[in-house]
Formats: C-alpha cells, sequence, structure tokens
C-alpha cells in the first residue's frame, strides 16, 4: 500500500453535512447513494439558505459539505475542527470566505456548467413572457377579461444582448431565434473585463440597442454592479432586463430610482434572481 492510499480517510468514518436546498430533489438517488458511501449525513431541516450563526454548530464534527447559498465566513471555517472539503452545489464562491478556507487547508470546489441548459431556458421562457406579455393576458382571463395585447415575439428584435460565462456549446438550440453572431461566444473572466471575442462587450458598451439584455455573469469586482445608473440610462425605451444570475450584478439602488423615474413606461424588467437585502419592487404593468 502506498504513502498516498494510506492518507485516505476511510468513507464509513466521514460525517457530511448537506445544506444545498436543491441537492437530491430531482434525483432522490444522489441522496441514497451519498448515504450509502459515507458514516453519517445531516442535512439542512430549515429548507433555505443558512446564515453564519445558524452553521456554527452545525459543522462541528464535518468532514465534508455540501453547500448550497449558505453564508461560509470565517468564523464557519473557525468552527469547523474537522472540515476537508466544501462542495458548492451550484455555480460561483461568491459567499464562501474562499481565503479563509484555504488558511485552514479546506478545499472549495464547485459545478460550473451543471445548471447552463436549465438557466438558458428559464430566460428563454422570461423573455417570451415578457415580449408577449403572457404574465398580464393570464391576470387578465383570471379576471373574466379577454384583451388582445400586441405582443413582440423574439424573431421580430434586432438586439439580443448578454454576457455568457459558459461556452457557446453550453447554449441551448436557438433554432428559429434571431441570436447575434456577436453574442454566441461572449465570454466574462475574472480580471479579464467583459469581452466578445476580444472585443468591448455588446451589452456594456451598447445598451441602447438591445430589446432584452441579459447580464448572465458571475460576480466578482469586475462584474458586481455593472448594470448601474449609466447603463440603465443607455437602455432604450421598452426594453427588456432578465437577469437569471446573481442578484448582485445590478445596481439596485439605481434600478429602483429608474423605475420611480420611468412610472414602468420605459425600460422593464423582470429581476429573477433578487439578492439578499433587496425588496421585491411591485411592477406589474406597463405601456408600450
Amino acid at each position: 500500500m502506498t504513502s498516498r492510499h494510506r492518507n485516505l480517510t476511510d468513507l464509513r468514518a466521514c460525517r457530511v453535512l448537506v445544506t444545498s436546498t436543491t441537492f437530491g430533489i430531482q434525483d432522490p438517488a444522489l441522496r441514497s447513494r451519498l448515504e450509502q458511501e459515507v458514516g453519517e449525513v445531516r442535512y439542512n431541516l430549515e429548507k433555505r439558505p443558512l446564515k453564519a450563526p445558524e452553521l456554527t454548530h452545525l459543522v462541528i464534527g464535518i468532514d465534508g459539505w455540501i453547500a448550497g447559498i449558505d453564508e461560509i465566513d470565517a468564523s464557519v471555517m473557525a468552527a469547523a475542527d474537522r472540515l476537508k472539503v466544501i462542495a458548492r452545489y451550484g455555480v460561483g464562491f461568491d459567499r464562501v470566505d474562499v481565503a479563509a478556507a484555504t488558511k485552514r487547508g479546506i478545499v472549495v470546489t464547485n459545478t460550473p456548467g451543471a445548471n447552463s441548459a436549465a438557466v438558458a431556458e428559464l430566460t428563454i421562457g422570461l423573455m417570451l413572457a415578457l415580449g408577449r406579455q403572457i404574465c398580464q393576458s393570464d391576470q387578465a382571463v383570471r379576471r373574466g377579461q379577454w384583451p388582445r395585447y400586441s405582443g413582440r415575439g423574439l424573431g421580430q428584435n434586432r438586439g439580443l444582448g448578454g454576457v455568457r460565462v459558459h461556452r457557446p456549446r453550453s447554449r441551448p438550440s436557438s433554432r428559429g431565434l434571431p441570436v447575434p453572431r456577436s453574442c454566441r461566444g461572449s465570454i466574462c473572466e475574472p480580471g479579464r473585463g467583459l469581452r466578445m471575442r476580444g472585443q468591448p462587450c455588446v451589452s456594456r458598451r451598447t445598451p441602447s440597442g438591445l430589446r432584452f439584455c441579459m447580464p448572465a455573469c458571475g460576480i466578482h469586482p469586475e462584474t458586481a454592479g455593472m448594470v448601474n445608473d449609466s447603463f440603465l440610462r443607455k437602455m432604450r425605451s421598452g426594453a427588456f432586463l432578465v437577469n437569471t444570475a446573481r442578484g448582485e450584478l445590478i445596481d439596485e439602488a439605481a434600478l429602483r430610482q429608474s423605475l420611480k423615474a420611468v412610472g414602468c413606461a420605459g425600460p422593464h424588467w423582470i429581476a429573477s434572481a433578487k439578492s439578499r437585502r433587496a425588496p421585491i419592487i411591485p411592477c406589474s404593468s406597463y405601456r408600450r
């Protein structure tokens, strides 16, 4: 037996904490297999992301952690006396103090691209709901009305722009949807700015020409608050901002001010990924 194998820990002696609220929801076999492979599994019974004070007692005696979007800061790391790995069940590290984990020799991983297809489908669904006023039509029918809204299909728009973190092969089929070639290979990488095949990102520099804008980036210093007052002022009247990424991409103070200023008659919004601190802004109707 090599020294490498001697240093491996027997999984049956390990305790694993699962705080992700979605782990095993679609495939219960994931939980069953985990429970068979390790000595003990502890689950998040609150059914929501946990704050740091709630986690400090849960991580004691834990060897591995399957985490969601919980608040994992230095105080949590300090309480984790046996923790060896934090596996983020999702993308991004923005709620994990990676520096504190590194200092304590704790490995932090994530699953980039695992939900790319689902997020892309949700984004297209939100775009269709906005362009065709599906939600407004549903509400009207429930009130006993039968309005004839003038919808706008995706094929009628000359502007579709976004900043994406996954490669073009992860993009769902756009058959029937006019995706501009300049947007198909858009990549957003930490430390390299917002670029599209070496050129400044169209949704960053020229949002005025877009009917739909989708800021689908990870969170890091270059992207936090990227949709700010300057960005919002450049958006064309009647444009749609669809955010299926982190809520922190949006400067929420600027967004609230913009909505108040235009009375929901200028740019229109769906924010599907609100941040931890933002109130929901009611804006159920708009004019074309």
